[in-house]
């Protein structure tokens, strides 16, 4: 599974697929993280990087 989908009205859940400009809903709270780059995103625009604990 490359992404790993939040909300705020429903269980963390797992996708292979996300278009954000037919899958994005900032309504329920979305967090899409996309597992394969490392990036995520809370406005279904802009990714982020996700930074990496170097314990």
């Amino acid at each position: 599974m490359r992404y790993l989908i939040t909300t705020n009205i429903q269980p963390p859940f797992f996708s292979d697929w996300f278009d954000a400009e037919n899958h994005f809903n900032a309504e329920v709270g979305m967090v899409v993280y996309d597992l394969a780059k490392s990036i995520y995103t809370t406005d279904g625009e802009k990714w982020e990087e996700i930074e990496e604990d170097h314990l």
